[in-house]
């Protein structure tokens, strides 16, 4: 037998069930490509028809405890009376370091980070983001914008739909997503 030791970046699905699972996987798919997915729940058949339909590579262990103190994600608090006028402002969040090769970041607000996102790093935010550094790990981005500038590789999904070919040059830009269509729009 021939063990080796590879560096892999992995998603950990847990605390979910099959249609949840199944939501995340079609929203994420192109993004999940080339990651490791360990579902810590037994699979429906359903489930691993799609992953198996977007070529995911995955596994199921219970488990499974790998390291995940990276999660940005702000605990669930209790629901607020809100009249018809008021609007739930989501968290807003700020880095100002580099986001290092193996991090995994999720905010359920907008997002700003003052630093560079390294090679197999990995954002996600259910809010808009800006970056003031060079993106070459992977985003995932669901607000109504994505502000950044230079970008060497990895993949940038908006809204579900991956932007890398609108990517022209390296000035600073917004993308906004109306009715269906991409715009980039470079800003001075």
């Amino acid at each position: 037998m021939q063990v080796r030791q590879q560096k892999i970046a992995s998603f950990i699905c847990d605390n979910s069930d099959n249609d949840d699972a199944l939501v995340y996987i079609e929203k994420n798919a192109p993004l999940l490509q080339g990651f490791l997915l360990i579902f810590s729940h037994e699979m429906s058949q359903e489930l691993i028809e799609r992953c198996k339909d977007w070529k995911l590579c995955f596994s199921v262990s219970a488990e499974c405890k790998l390291n995940q103190k990276n999660s940005l994600e702000t605990p669930t608090k209790k629901k607020e009376v809100q009249d018809e006028n008021s609007v739930a402002k989501k968290p807003n969040q700020q880095i100002f370091r580099n986001i290092r090769s193996g991090e995994s970041l999720h905010s359920q607000g907008d997002l700003l980070i003052h630093g560079n996102i390294n090679d197999g790093a990995f954002i996600s935010t259910a809010g808009s983001l800006t970056v003031f550094g060079i993106i070459q790990g992977d985003i995932n981005c669901e607000g109504e914008y994505l502000i950044f500038s230079i970008c060497n590789r990895g993949k940038i999904i908006f809204q579900g739909v991956q932007v890398n070919e609108y990517i022209e040059n390296d000035r600073l830009k917004i993308i906004t997503k109306i009715d269906e269509k991409i715009l980039v729009k470079e800003l001075d």
